[in-house]
C-alpha cells in the first residue's frame, strides 16, 4: 500500500475513493477514473469493469452502523459518513483500512470517518492466479 492523497473534495465530486484504491493498488491518481460520476447508480458496474481489467474484482461488505465495526483482514476501501459533513447522509467518504483500523484518510484533515457503512475488498477473479490484497 502506497498512500495516495485526493485532489478533489466534495459531495459531489471528492475523488477519495479513486484515492484510496490508487492507494491500495500502489497506482498514481490519474491512472485510477473518477467512478462517481453520471449516472451515478452505475458507478460500482464502472467500477467492476475497470478491475476486472487487472484481474481483480470488487467485493462490497455492509458493516453495522456506527464508529466501529466487523471488517476484513487486509487492505479494504472503508466507506462511511463524512465528519466534514455529518448532516448530510449521502456525504460519504473513504478511506484505507487495513485489518479493521484505519490507515489512510486520503483527505488531507485525516479526519476519518463517523461511522462505517461498508467495505469492499478486492480480491482477484482467478485466486489460483495470485494471492488477495
Amino acid at each position: 500500500m502506497k498512500p495516495v492523497d485526493q485532489t478533489t473534495f466534495g459531495h459531489p465530486g471528492g475523488n477519495c475513493f479513486s484515492a484510496c484504491v490508487a492507494s491500495i493498488l500502489e497506482l498514481p491518481l490519474d491512472a485510477v477514473p473518477y467512478f462517481m460520476g453520471d449516472p451515478v447508480e452505475r458507478w460500482f458496474a464502472r467500477f467492476e469493469a475497470w478491475l476486472e481489467r487487472r484481474g481483480l474484482y470488487p467485493l462490497m461488505l455492509p458493516l453495522p452502523e456506527g464508529p466501529r465495526g466487523w471488517a476484513p483482514s487486509g487492505f479494504h476501501i472503508l466507506s462511511g459518513h463524512s465528519p466534514r459533513q455529518p448532516e448530510n447522509p449521502e456525504a460519504l467518504h473513504s478511506v484505507v483500512g487495513y485489518h479493521g483500523r484505519i490507515l489512510h484518510d486520503p483527505h488531507p484533515s485525516r479526519a476519518g470517518l463517523l461511522s462505517w457503512k461498508d467495505t469492499i475488498v478486492l480480491v482477484p477473479v482467478d485466486p489460483g492466479r495470485g494471492g488477495a490484497l
